[in-house]
């Protein structure tokens, strides 16, 4: 479920900037692999927090 959320919230991203469009290429290309999604979904989350927080600084 997890996973789908993140994936979909990736997906979002890709259409906005190409940033997001490696992200999502390097994603896919290791979705397969549990240990990485333990290490890297934290990762990735902190990024879009951050990345959102720069779009929308209005925002809490």
């Amino acid at each position: 479920m997890l996973v789908l959320v993140a994936i979909i919230v990736i997906a979002i991203l890709m259409l906005m900037e190409p940033f997001w469009q490696a992200v999502g290429v390097f994603v896919a290309s290791l979705s397969t692999n549990t240990i990485f999604w333990i290490i890297a979904l934290p990762i990735l989350i902190i990024m879009i927090v951050v990345e959102w927080k720069r779009h929308h600084p209005n925002r809490n």
